[in-house]
Order: C-alpha cells, then structure tokens, then sequence
C-alpha cells in the first residue's frame, strides 16, 4: 500500500503542473482575444458602475 501513495505523489507532481499550464495558457488565449471596443468599453464600466453604485447616473 505504501508503495501505491509514492506512485499517486509523482503522478501529482507530474500531472499538477501540466494542468496549471494549460489552464493560464487557456486564460490567456481568451484574455488576449477580447473585444477592445470603445462602445463596448463604456457599456462594461456603466453596467460595472451600476453595480457598484446603483442605477443613478455618474
């Protein structure tokens, strides 16, 4: 049995990593296609605003 949780750790420390990285690696690929729209920008901050602060105008 203890030999069964030396494998378990290695395959752990293989495998952890490799999942890490292709998780930021996803991330970043959504992130860097993002729309950089202007109207897209202002509709983002007025409904963060909104949420933040209520429906009342700035």
């Amino acid at each position: 049995m203890e030999d069964m949780s030396g494998n378990i750790w290695s395959l752990a420390v293989i495998i952890g990593p490799v999942v890490l990285a292709l998780a930021l690696a996803y991330g970043l690929m959504r992130w860097s296609n993002r729309s950089r729209s202007p109207a897209l920008k202002q509709a983002r901050d007025q409904a963060t605003h909104e949420m933040y602060y209520g429906n009342s105008t700035k």
